[in-house]
């Protein structure tokens, strides 16, 4: 086991999963940089949540979030995407590392391991640490749920990373305890529904 961790770290780019302490600026990123399409769905019963396409301008990536209360945001350092809630309760930003070469399907839970060990290791206070294998749009991934404390109080952590070839996608999303119960869904539907690469662009604006 520990020879295939330290195999696994060779591919891994040594950027780390980030402690998640980003200052989301408060201007919008342009629309100019975005291809958005709405589309409503039925989540956990609710069905006031309508959600739009979130498409990386480059085509690498898509994911859904809320058209409403919800805004992306420019990055800075790895990220390479950041959606958060205008009352800034919840956040969502997605980083991306290069691998040297991809991960074999039987490597996908020793990398989990190695992205939980990191994260006790840049966060020692985090506790109830839980992780767990999914299969999603983007393929196997692996989603670690934590709890902290941060600068405005409790938090909750959703840490999904999947590889899809030579990338490793991670996307990392934070929410206020006390919001927990009411976003948990909307932040799952939003992790759940990341796919790689973006599809096509739609026809209607």
């Amino acid at each position: 086991m520990v020879g295939d961790i330290e195999a696994m770290n060779l591919k891994v780019s040594s950027r780390r999963p980030s402690a998640l302490a980003f200052a989301v600026a408060c201007c919008v990123l342009s629309t100019e940089s975005l291809a958005i399409g709405q589309k409503k769905f039925l989540i956990f019963g609710d069905k006031n949540v309508t959600y739009r396409t979130f498409k990386d301008a480059s085509g690498r990536f898509e994911l859904e979030y809320p058209t409403k209360d919800w805004s992306p945001f420019p990055t800075g350092g790895s990220a390479i995407a950041i959606l958060a809630r205008n009352d800034r309760t919840a956040t969502v930003v997605i980083d991306l590392a290069h691998l040297t070469e991809p991960l074999a399907p039987s490597e996908i839970a020793t990398n989990a391991q190695i992205e939980a060990d990191s994260l006790k290791e840049q966060q020692p206070t985090a506790k109830d640490i839980k992780s767990e294998i999914l299969d999603t749009k983007a393929g196997r991934a692996s989603l670690i749920r934590y709890a902290r404390t941060g600068a405005n109080g409790p938090e909750r952590v959703m840490h999904y990373s999947v590889a899809v070839g030579h990338d490793l996608y991670r996307v990392d999303a934070v929410v206020q305890e006390a919001a927990l119960a009411k976003l948990e869904p909307i932040i799952m539907h939003m992790i759940l529904s990341f796919k790689v690469p973006a599809g096509p662009a739609s026809s209607k604006n």
